[in-house]
């Protein structure tokens, strides 16, 4: 009940609205640009096993510069799936050239690394891979549901032979290929 101007007092007999029992604070905030137009968030990516149909899963690989150990990951799966899995490779800070020791390396098992340029690390990159192996310290990273991510622990070449790091990778690419395509 409200005092009435007059005397008495105004309630809901009399034909008056109550007044309203919650807050502003209590409400649902709507977002808006600086514009004043509502953003409306987009709904979360729904993701489902690797289709066939649509393609071979992609498997990501990740290090912090992109010049070693990611290119040379990416190359080895990509060679031994023949088709069946698709690789790529990104860099957190991609450095501006391939390692000359990766190159090398790869190229005594006939894999040629000598034109393929670092890539960044986006968001996109890791929504279309279906496995992220982070390899070393990796910074940055997205984490989305749906995708699984592996941590392993190599590091970048030292002392100029990629040798042992090239043969360390392929043992765990061959490992990963049986489980995605068995």
């Amino acid at each position: 009940m409200r005092p009435r101007a007059g005397g008495g007092t105004v309630g809901p007999e009399d034909g008056a609205v109550p007044a309203r029992t919650t807050s502003r604070r209590d409400r649902p905030r709507r977002r808006t640009t600086r514009t004043g137009v509502p953003v409306v968030p987009s709904p979360a990516p729904q993701r489902s096993a690797p289709d066939p149909a649509v393609g071979p899963p992609t498997v990501l690989f990740v290090a912090a510069s992109d010049a070693a150990v990611s290119p040379m990951a990416a190359a080895l799966l990509a060679r031994r799936a023949s088709g069946r899995v698709r690789a790529l490779s990104a860099g957190s800070a991609p450095a501006a050239r391939v390692d000359p020791a990766a190159v090398a390396a790869m190229a005594e098992v006939g894999v040629d690394l000598a034109a393929r340029l670092p890539r960044p690390l986006t968001a996109d990159a890791v929504h279309v891979s279906a496995v992220v192996v982070r390899l070393g310290a990796v910074r940055g990273c997205p984490v989305l549901p749906g995708t699984r991510y592996l941590d392993w622990p190599v590091e970048e070449p030292a002392g100029g032979d990629a040798r042992p790091v090239r043969d360390e990778l392929d043992r765990r690419v061959r490992g990963l290929l049986d489980e995605l395509v068995a």
